[in-house]
């Protein structure tokens, strides 16, 4: 898909399973991805993804902030 890996700390797209993760490693053809708000990673091949627009990683923040504030009620 694409040419370009994001780094480690920065978000990314996996449209294998249509969500943002966070990278946590990356290695040969693997990229290990977490969610935002944590939990289990997964893996993904390395050209199956790619970085998050601005516009996208500003919406997906929004999202789990507003989801970490309804879990705290």
């Amino acid at each position: 898909m694409n040419t370009h890996t994001p780094k480690v700390g920065y978000l990314a797209w996996d449209p294998g399973t249509s969500r943002f993760g966070i990278v946590m490693d990356d290695l040969a053809d693997t990229v290990w991805l977490r969610p935002l708000g944590g939990g289990r990673e997964w893996t993904v091949r390395s050209q199956d993804i790619r970085s998050a627009t601005a516009a996208e990683e500003l919406s997906a923040r929004v999202a789990e902030a507003n989801a970490r504030s309804r879990a705290a009620r």
